[in-house]
């Protein structure tokens, strides 16, 4: 079985850092692009040429893992020209549990001139498939915050209090509040930790992410987040697991992105070390992580199927995200 990586179908974007297709060695026509789901950074700053070569791949639909507020934060500055062709919405996620069997997500509109959130609560299956659209999902709920917080030591949760209410004062984007955490929790437990955090506490995040990805009239599908190393190779991997790809051929992907990332390490360092406070190690995408990763959910859960099923997403759910995104359904087979 040959590898999973880059295929012809790929296009070298300078103003799109570390895009790729997520491709599966183990169907037939997944050639067709049409089936294809790409990954990739932030898309804020595609232009030029570059802007041309996007559009020509005839992507529908973008599912973005990070919230409005970061969206537009300053780290993420760009001219954001496919805010210009792709309708924005951001996915309002279950409050304090998982999605139900068969819960459809629903999310607001966005107005991506005054960047107001719309009132009116849409269901994605009343979205027209043809629409050019913009998903954003928050992948650090207040859950995510608070199991962080309770993790630090007593004086630190004490002087913690206090950096929030400066920061909500000065209105400084909680950086000061990140900053303490980061030194004081995040940085402690590395790269390996967040992640079993987030399969932990952003399980709707993700269950919402590969729903919006199963919707067939949605495809083709980019999926990105800040640097298309963490959030969006944490879902990429859950995709290649449901596709039938073996661990090592997930880890040898994932590790696809050290190389995606080093024309802007020196960004990456500025904005997660500099700017976060975050240690070095997080600007990799050490192969032995995800293999980590994979192992933390086999041994919690059993398999990957399993786990999803756990998160709303249902073994129906992953034979149509099979279906639609390869030549075959029923015949494939799941990594256990």
């Amino acid at each position: 079985m040959e590898a999973t990586g880059q295929s012809s179908g790929n296009v070298a974007m300078k103003t799109l850092p570390n895009f790729r297709r997520i491709n599966s060695s183990n169907f037939e026509g997944f050639e067709n692009e049409r089936k294809s789901v790409y990954r990739s950074s932030r898309p804020d700053c595609v232009e030029g040429d570059d802007l041309k070569a996007f559009h020509s791949l005839g992507i529908r639909t973008i599912v973005d893992c990070r919230s409005k507020a970061q969206y537009l934060h300053k780290t993420a500055e760009g001219p954001k020209h496919l805010d210009n062709v792709y309708k924005l919405y951001s996915v309002k996620l279950p409050k304090g549990r998982n999605y139900h069997l068969d819960e459809t997500v629903t999310c607001f509109p966005i107005n991506h001139k005054t960047w107001d959130t719309e009132k009116t609560e849409i269901s994605v299956k009343n979205i027209d498939g043809e629409e050019k659209k913009h998903f954003l999902i928050n992948f650090f709920p207040s859950a995510y915050g608070r199991a962080i917080f309770m993790r630090a030591p007593w004086y630190i949760k004490i002087l913690g209090i206090f950096v929030l209410l400066f920061d909500t004062i000065f209105r400084t984007s909680y950086i000061y509040f990140v900053r303490l955490f980061a030194l004081t929790v995040i940085n402690k437990g590395g790269l390996k930790k967040s992640y079993e955090d987030m399969i932990e506490l952003s399980q709707a995040s993700i269950c919402a992410a590969l729903k919006i990805v199963t919707r067939e009239e949605y495809l083709p599908v980019l999926i990105n987040c800040a640097h298309g190393k963490d959030r969006t190779g944490i879902l990429s991997a859950l995709i290649l697991s449901v596709l039938g790809e073996s661990e090592e051929e997930i880890v040898e992907d994932y590790g696809k992105t050290q190389e995606g990332l080093a024309p802007i390490r020196h960004k990456i360092y500025k904005e997660i070390v500099e700017h976060f406070y975050w240690d070095e190690s997080f600007c990799d995408a050490d192969p032995d992580t995800m293999r980590h990763l994979l192992q933390y959910i086999k041994e919690k859960y059993g398999s990957v199927k399993d786990y999803l099923v756990h998160i709303g997403f249902t073994e129906q759910d992953q034979e149509n995200l099979r279906r639609n995104l390869t030549s075959r359904g029923e015949d494939s087979w799941v990594i256990t």
